[in-house]
């Protein structure tokens, strides 16, 4: 009687040692999908801010150099300016 009670709990020890270990694992995998997600944003939110660095810094020069060039160029009568005035 006694090895068949003990069979019976030996039994259901397993199966709960089963259902833990099946939770856990689904658990894990949860937390894995989670942490690969998490990953991903932040890998999308550090090229986003490398990318707006990035065109922030060619605004800035395009800026510097539209501000050089208007400075630089006063246009000198062109022959076609002092045609129209002849005239």
């Amino acid at each position: 009687m006694s090895t068949h009670a003990r069979m019976n709990a030996e039994e259901k020890f397993a199966a709960n040692l089963k259902k833990v270990e099946q939770a856990r694992t689904e658990t894990d995998l949860v937390q894995k999908n989670k942490m690969d997600h998490i990953a991903k944003l932040r890998a999308q939110r550090l090229a986003k801010e490398a990318t707006d660095r990035e065109i922030e810094i060619l605004v800035k020069a395009n800026k510097k150099i539209k501000k050089t060039t208007k400075s630089r160029a006063k246009p000198a009568s062109s022959p076609q300016t002092a045609a129209k005035t002849s005239k």
